[in-house]
């Protein structure tokens, strides 16, 4: 009986520490750096939605668009999910926020004080914690309808050097 509860508790401690997730760290020594501009910057800079050359001033974690993993997903390590990550740029004229999605298995590569140019696209990005939260109630789809259009940066290869471009 002595064995079972203890293979029971065993059990139990692992699925706690999978259902922390917790937050991949940053290699020691990493820096993220900005990548060069494509050969047609022009093409690149009519595609983004916005453009916004500042430093970052501030990253906080935003539950509100996580996409979590359940437990069994964790321990399994088969979670699919997303990190959701609001940014804070300051600007020559204010600030600019915006959100970053990074899996759940990579860590987030942006750092405070980076000053870079970030070409931005507008996306529906789903609020998972409301929808979560209201699944027993709703359908599926309603998930759809519990988001908001919002600026994200889709890719680290839209991180350009500062002086990249310059604002006429």
């Amino acid at each position: 009986m002595i064995r079972f509860l203890l293979l029971i508790n065993v059990i139990l401690i692992s699925a706690c520490n999978a259902i922390k997730d917790p937050e991949p760290v940053v290699p020691a020594g990493y820096t993220f750096k900005p990548t060069a501009p494509p050969s047609d910057v022009s093409s690149a800079l009519k595609a983004a939605d916005a453009v916004v050359q500042g430093t970052i001033s501030k990253i906080t974690a935003d539950w509100l668009y996580d996409d979590p993993c359940g437990v069994f997903s964790n321990l399994l390590h088969k979670c699919d999910g997303t990190r959701a990550y609001r940014v804070v740029v300051k600007t020559a004229t204010g600030n600019a926020e915006f959100l970053i999605f990074v899996p759940h298995s990579d860590y987030q590569p942006l750092n405070v004080g980076l000053a870079a140019t970030f070409l931005l696209t507008k996306l529906w990005v789903i609020e998972y914690q409301r929808c979560r939260a209201g699944a027993p109630y709703t359908s599926g789809s309603a998930c759809a309808s519990l988001g908001t259009l919002s600026y994200v940066l889709t890719s680290t290869a839209n991180v350009w050097p500062l002086d990249a471009i310059r604002e006429k």
